[in-house]
């Protein structure tokens, strides 16, 4: 989880506005102390100051006292800007402390003024700010200031209260302050660094939560205990019919799926049947998880099982089976049918055949050539590689199709007609030769049947975006009698034909292919007459809106 967020860059950050921050805040302390001496120096001036304070040296007192105040004014706005550095900026304060404090101590009457108390915050603060070695340092500093002091006081023979033992308890005080102060920022830098740790570590579990969420083949659906929707992945939102933003109510975006909530949440057994949340979207098996201690009071993980996923594999199972099968029968079919086919067709070269013959020798060339186009449809099945999907602009790709299809069927632009989007360009990820197979199977059957309802055939290739799923889609129109609605979804079975002359396995195929594109092939009846065959993609790089 490392190769998420760098583990030190945040830490240090974070570290650095503590650092800055404590520092800000132990100005403010220094800023309302000097503030605090100074108004009292000038009271003490100007001869109504406290009784309580002994001011020995009044001059000395009020200088101090400004001086320092106006150096923690120019110290707040360092500290605003930044610069210099931080551990320059706290070496010079902390100093700076020591020396306007001993002298204000002077000024106050030495030791037992209690003002070398005030020396205690600043030795906290350096512990807090600075490294072990140098708090020590300071404290030592400060030791040395206040006995050095209390010797000035009894060389000039000034008054002075307090002891020499009074100026060790304090140096003594200035040392344990320091070392439980540096006790206190070793376990508090600890606790942050662990702190931080742990944000890192969370922060990498909930990134690769998403990625796993986002990227997982299901569908899965998070909502709250209101029915809002928390969080849809892009399969769920495919699978539910990519449906517009601003829609978070799951009743609203789907109501079916939402009806199948409400019976888990009140019978506490989920309904293992298919549902369809959408227009050319597969059907889906919902499963539901409570999130809170109950159905009730936490909101619902709902994860969408595509059906046509399982179809898939199913089929694929069938076909590497039918593809063992054909590998073992080929051989014992082909040899004996190209046997019958050469016999039929020497015997037709025959001068003494009679009419009559020559019809039943048609009949043996035209039943094995079926034969022999069963025999290779069912080894095209076996021997289908996988899809190597690419990138695809549906109207070139169109263009070029036709131009190929009519110069091979001897077609007019007439015949074969293209409606082709002038503005948008739509862009899919399938495999070019598959998808070339598919549509040239869908137009060859369109031409084939085509000609069954008149004498000139028309077909028509269109491509857009669909109007209620926004699913791009390739269709295929011909004019031909039809379909009955009964038999729409039969005539992608194997097998299944209304033609004597048809194997059955093209409309079968060519679903088939479109499935391992990602892409759903189906009937739509047209209005006027005819057929209409479209290829809807909903691979999720297609999606126009999914992070909406």
């Amino acid at each position: 989880m490392k190769q998420f967020y760098d583990k030190k860059t945040p830490a240090d950050s974070s570290q650095s506005d503590t650092s800055w921050r404590s520092l800000l805040y132990f100005n403010l302390y220094r800023i309302f102390i000097y503030t605090l001496f100074l108004v009292l120096a000038a009271k003490a001036w100007i001869g109504t100051g406290w009784q309580l304070l002994l001011v020995r040296n009044g001059a000395l007192l009020l200088g101090v006292s400004a001086v320092s105040f106006a150096l923690a004014l120019i110290a707040a706005a360092a500290i605003w800007k930044r610069r210099p550095s931080l551990d320059i900026q706290a070496h010079t304060y902390i100093f700076a402390d020591i020396l306007s404090i001993t002298l204000i101590m002077n000024a106050l009457g030495g030791v037992g003024s209690g003002a070398g108390v005030l020396m205690v915050a600043s030795l906290g603060a350096g512990a807090l700010l600075l490294p072990g070695r140098t708090a020590l340092v300071f404290a030592a500093i400060a030791s040395l200031a206040v006995l050095g002091q209390r010797l000035h006081s009894e060389l000039n023979d000034l008054v002075s209260d307090g002891s020499y033992t009074q100026a060790g308890m304090l140096g003594v005080a200035y040392f344990a302050i320091t070392l439980l102060s540096l006790l206190f920022a070793r376990r508090a830098k600890e606790t942050a660094e662990l702190a931080d740790q742990r944000g890192v570590d969370l922060a990498n579990i909930a990134q690769l939560n998403e990625l796993i969420i986002r990227r997982i083949p299901s569908g899965v659906v998070v909502v709250d205990p209101e029915g809002q929707i928390v969080t849809l992945n892009e399969s769920a939102w495919y699978l539910m019919g990519m449906p517009s933003a601003g829609e978070p109510a799951l009743g609203d975006l789907a109501p079916t799926l939402r009806e199948a909530l409400d019976d888990w949440q009140v019978t506490g057994r989920p309904n293992q049947a298919p549902i369809r949340l959408g227009d050319d979207v597969p059907a889906v098996i919902p499963h539901f998880a409570a999130l809170g201690r109950s159905r009730d009071d936490g909101g619902t993980l709902i994860t969408l099982e595509d059906t046509s996923t399982v179809e898939q594999r199913a089929q694929q199972m069938n076909l590497a089976s039918l593809g063992r099968l054909t590998a073992s029968i080929a051989h014992e079919i082909r040899n004996p049918l190209s046997a019958i086919i050469h016999a039929g067709e020497l015997l037709d070269e025959s001068p003494n055949l009679k009419e009559a013959d020559h019809r039943l020798t048609e009949i043996i060339k035209a039943h094995s050539g079926r034969v022999n186009e069963v025999i290779e449809n069912v080894l095209q099945l076996s021997r289908r590689g996988n899809a190597e999907p690419e990138e695809l602009e549906l109207a070139d790709w169109i263009t070029h199709f036709a131009e190929d299809f009519r110069r091979d069927q001897e077609l007019n632009l007439t015949q074969l007609r293209t409606e082709l989007p002038t503005q948008n360009e739509i862009r899919v990820f399938a495999d070019r030769a598959q998808l070339h197979q598919v549509v040239w199977n869908l137009c060859s059957n369109a031409i084939r049947y085509g000609l069954q309802n008149s004498a000139d055939a028309r077909l028509i290739i269109r491509t857009g975006y669909s109007t209620e799923s926004r699913r791009p889609f390739i269709e295929v129109i011909d004019n031909g009698p039809g379909i009955e609605p009964g038999q729409a979804e039969k005539i992608f079975e194997p097998f299944y034909t209304s033609d004597s002359a048809g194997a059955g396995l093209g409309l079968y195929i060519a679903r088939q292919l479109a499935e391992s594109n990602q892409a759903r092939l189906r009937y739509r009846p047209e209005p006027g007459g005819g057929s209409c065959f479209r290829i809807s993609f909903y691979t999720p790089k297609m999606a126009q809106a999914s992070e909406s």
